[in-house]
């Protein structure tokens, strides 16, 4: 893929590996549902360039090569291809088109190249204008171009022998908008949702810890198109919901996580710490406003804790120790940023709030019997549940809404999870050597880590695709230690994300707990933009 450019080039070399002439047949077949639509597709052949284009809409994506063509179809083209004869028709309501070359007569042990362009447009002609530019162009050109690119936006400041840093930054480029500067959390997998909700969406979250690992990386300009994004997608309540498309629309959701908007407000603040850039601060104010009022107006009084809404995982709705270190973060950044800009009146009230969630840290979530930050407190169960654990005479309770509809909760959600770092990391709500803070860690490590295969799952009895340790909350342990000072433990947990990268170098959300094989997602922006982390943290401490 050429950057800045609208072609996608794909190089082809036959080689004669026997003595004898050969001759045989090349099919290109594409099956296209632009703008993520199976209907309304369709796909024409143009003879005078030769080629296929696609549409539907406002796309379009021209497919053509440098050798002449033998034949072309439009339409029920996978069934045919299978048997290398086309049909030449010249026109489908249909997303399927196919094109086929003729390799005739390739000599004893010879080679012979041809490329094949994919070029996209708002319109055919558009399309097909870049398609003849790209011929022209040629794909040494081209390729040379995107490698010009790259070393330019690699620099010469990373470490020369991390390739797995290089293509961190490269996975994280890659998967962030070009117009409007949303960052994906992956390629998209799972476009039927047939085994989870989808991965090709920006989530804040998710975008905050990539946009601050590139931040830290040196690429300022990556953070503040992601920040002018979040300007774009915040509701008007000053919140930011679960995920968006890259518009900055909101995505399917399954439920709000009030994290996503202390995340944002923490990550705004950073970006000026890293930037020092005045004019940031101007421009995020209004929006930084409403989302610490909105913050502010969501606290549960009864634990002085962020107000239910579902964990980090998306898998539970309650009041948790993430959600909670995450507002009073953003709301630590949105105070400090209030004084910069002389605007302190404003903040009053966010520094008592932030003063509230501390303290239902410290009392609602702190488990003495445990030994152990808990994760969760009111957390939601069924009817079935709630019984059970009145049974059991373990505390919890009902609510109920306006509407009359009753909801069931248990108190304490004692299950060990690795997402409790994320008090000390990256949002300093407790110092690395606070002593709450070192049994957590004792207990993650002890009740997490992967036997066999290492690393460290997400939390205890965790069944999602197997329940498998995560690049992330690996890393995540890493982050730790480097803050707490413990070189060799940090430099254990990276290695072993390190062994277990893709041949490509490319990081998995997942490893498999019985292979060591990278798993589900490939790649997954988090995951990269945590080693970024990792690596930034440990050269710093002059470790790396």
């Amino acid at each position: 893929i050429v950057q800045g450019q609208d072609v996608l080039v794909r190089h082809y070399v036959f080689e004669n590996l026997g003595p004898d002439k050969i001759s045989f047949k090349f099919l290109y077949f594409a099956s296209l549902h632009l703008d993520s639509h199976g209907a309304g597709n369709a796909v024409l052949y143009y003879p005078n360039s030769d080629a296929l284009v696609h549409y539907r809409h406002g796309y379009a994506f021209c497919i053509g090569g440098t050798l002449p063509t033998a034949g072309y179809q439009c339409g029920n083209a996978l069934h045919d291809a299978s048997d290398g004869h086309l049909s030449g028709s010249p026109n489908s309501l249909d997303s399927q088109g196919c094109l086929v070359w003729d390799i005739d007569k390739l000599e004893g042990y010879q080679t012979r190249e041809m490329t094949v362009f994919v070029t996209p447009g708002h319109r055919i002609e558009a399309a097909l204008t870049a398609l003849e530019r790209a011929r022209q162009t040629g794909h040494r050109m081209l390729f040379r171009q995107t490698l010009d690119w790259w070393v330019q936006f690699w620099g010469t400041d990373e470490p020369s022998d991390d390739g797995l840093y290089r293509r961190s930054l490269s996975v994280c480029r890659l998967l962030t908008d070009g117009e409007t500067g949303a960052v994906i959390a992956a390629p998209e997998i799972d476009e039927h949702y047939t085994k989870c909700g989808g991965y090709g969406y920006c989530w804040p979250r998710d975008g905050v810890i990539v946009a601050y690992a590139m931040g830290r990386a040196g690429y300022h300009d990556f953070s503040a198109r992601f920040y002018h994004w979040c300007l774009v997608a915040q509701a008007e309540n000053g919140s930011w919901l679960q995920r968006y498309d890259a518009a900055g629309f909101l995505g399917p959701s399954w439920g709000h996580q009030i994290d996503e908007t202390g995340s944002v407000l923490w990550g705004m603040w950073q970006h000026y710490l890293q930037t020092g850039d005045n004019g940031f601060l101007q421009n995020i104010w209004p929006a930084l406003v409403r989302g610490a009022d909105y913050l502010c107006d969501n606290i549960d009084p009864k634990t002085n804790l962020p107000a239910p809404s579902f964990d980090l995982w998306e898998e539970r709705v309650g009041e948790h120790a993430y959600s909670a270190a995450a507002v009073a973060a953003g709301l630590k950044g949105a105070v400090i940023t209030a004084a910069r800009l002389g605007q302190s009146g404003a903040a009053v009230r966010w520094e008592q709030t932030i003063g509230t969630v501390e303290e239902g840290i410290s009392d609602s979530l702190w488990s003495e019997e445990r030994g152990y930050f808990l994760r969760t407190v009111r957390k939601k169960v069924s009817h079935d549940e709630y019984c059970g654990c009145i049974n059991a005479g373990q505390e919890a309770g009902v609510t109920e809404d306006a509407k009359g509809y009753r909801g069931y909760f248990v108190q304490a959600d004692d299950v060990v999870d690795a997402s409790l770092l994320g008090l000390v990391y990256p949002y300093g709500i407790l110092p690395p050597d606070d002593p709450r803070v070192k049994k957590t860690v004792a207990a993650i490590e002890a009740r997490l880590t992967s036997p066999g295969v290492g690393g460290i799952k997400r939390y205890e009895n965790d069944n999602y695709i197997g329940g498998n340790p995560w690049i992330i909350t690996t890393l995540w342990l890493a982050l730790y230690h480097i803050a707490a000072g413990n070189r060799d433990e940090a430099a254990y947990h990276l290695k072993w994300v390190q062994e277990h990268q893709t041949e490509l170098g490319y990081l998995s959300e997942q490893v498999c707990r019985d292979s060591g094989i990278p798993n589900w997602v490939i790649p997954l922006t988090w995951s990269h933009a945590m080693y970024i982390l990792t690596v930034v943290e440990m050269r710093e401490k002059g470790w790396l």
